[in-house]
């Protein structure tokens, strides 16, 4: 096993993630940056956010057949400016729309306020 606060320490093969969690990885990191982008460009006020995205497969043959995420971003910017936000982000979002060719990719945004509880 290696020491994780060793950074020259190799990680095994179940420590390393696959394929998939990187696209999905990929997805996220689109996703989010573009809120950082369209908050500035529209502006968007927002204090933050996070996505969490979730992908199927199929076997045979080897391929996603979708991509689902759900992006929470605390704002207190009226539904509407939210709905824009989400359409720029499928839009113009590189990674986005790159997989959005290949498999169906679904989502929300949720505007959570920023002063709310657990947030």
């Amino acid at each position: 096993m290696s020491n994780p606060t060793d950074a020259s320490a190799p990680l095994s093969a179940e420590e390393l993630p696959g394929p998939a969690e990187l696209l999905c990885s990929a997805f996220a990191a689109c996703v989010l940056k573009n809120v950082e982008r369209f908050s500035e460009m529209l502006p968007f006020a927002q204090q933050g956010a996070w996505v969490r995205v979730t992908a199927e497969r199929q076997q045979a043959p080897p391929r996603f057949t979708s991509i689902r995420y759900e992006l929470r971003v605390f704002t207190d910017e009226p539904p509407q400016r939210v709905e824009l936000l989400q359409r720029n982000l499928a839009k113009y979002g590189t990674v986005y729309n790159t997989l959005a060719a290949t498999c169906d990719v679904t989502g929300n945004v949720v505007a959570v306020s920023p002063g709310a509880p657990g947030a």
